[in-house]
């Protein structure tokens, strides 16, 4: 029997008054994708997120009319290959809750 063990990493804490280029308030599809333009643009780019990566489609079963996957994705498998992706390109993400801009 095999079994996975998955390993929570830790998340980026800004320090006090830490500079960025952009802050992306919001981690579904279009806050990622937007974060992704700014960060691949190389600028110092902050998402902020209250719950999980992917927004609310990640707590979609499965979606099935998501560009690119023509047999359907889970919704957290979508959500965390956008986080995955978001880390290759040295965004920084951060999980909490906004409360004034």
């Amino acid at each position: 029997m095999i079994s996975e063990t998955l390993v929570e990493k830790e998340k980026f804490r800004p320090r006090n008054y830490e500079d960025f280029d952009l802050v992306v308030i919001g981690a579904g599809p279009g806050g990622m994708s937007a974060a992704l333009c700014a960060c691949r643009a190389k600028l110092k780019t902050l998402v902020i997120e209250r719950a999980v990566p992917g927004g609310q489609a990640s707590t979609a079963y499965v979606i099935d009319n998501y560009l690119g996957f023509t047999g359907g994705i889970f919704g957290d498998v979508l959500g965390r290959n956008m986080e995955e992706h978001l880390d290759g390109h040295g965004c920084y993400t951060t999980f909490e809750t906004v409360e004034d801009i």
